[in-house]
């Protein structure tokens, strides 16, 4: 009896350790899903990121990303007229408050993670970066946008 408790304790605590997820932080306090509208899969890895498609209709948009990096990754939206490779940053990081309108993101998430985020999304120009700045062992900064971890999506009427 003592012996399928402790089986039964060590499946919850692994349960527990590959259920962590992280935040998903979306503007309208949407639901991290939603159900309907379309699918983009999204691929990040260094320095670049993949979609397989470069734009679609309005109304609910789920992305699935995935890091196939070896570093941390995150995946931010933002509306935004301005050129994915000319947004103004700070020490390395994109302000996303100048850069236009923050929809949401996918904060810092490990090599090999996999999630899901749904925005819904208004016609316009919108720009898909990584904003991860890490100090370098030498002092400087690596800036996951300044290598490239950017990229324009466009959302049809």
């Amino acid at each position: 009896m003592l012996y399928s408790k402790k089986i039964k304790l060590s499946a919850a605590l692994v349960m527990m350790t590959f259920s962590f997820t992280p935040t998903v932080y979306a503007k309208e306090k949407e639901s991290a899903l939603q159900p309907g509208g379309e699918t983009i899969q999204v691929e990040l890895k260094e320095w670049m990121i993949n979609l397989d498609k470069n734009e679609v209709k309005s109304g609910v948009v789920t992305f699935q990303v995935a890091n196939r990096g070896v570093e941390n990754h995150e995946f931010v939206v933002i509306k935004s007229d301005m050129k994915h490779g000319n947004l103004p940053t700070v020490a390395g990081k994109v302000d996303e408050a100048v850069a236009g309108e923050l929809i949401g993101e996918i904060e810092d998430f490990a090599p090999q993670g996999f999630y899901k985020a749904s925005f819904t999304l208004a016609p316009g120009q919108y720009v898909l970066i990584c904003n991860i700045v890490e100090k370098e062992p030498g002092g400087g900064l690596e800036s996951h946008y300044h290598q490239g971890m950017h990229r324009a999506f466009k959302v049809l009427p």
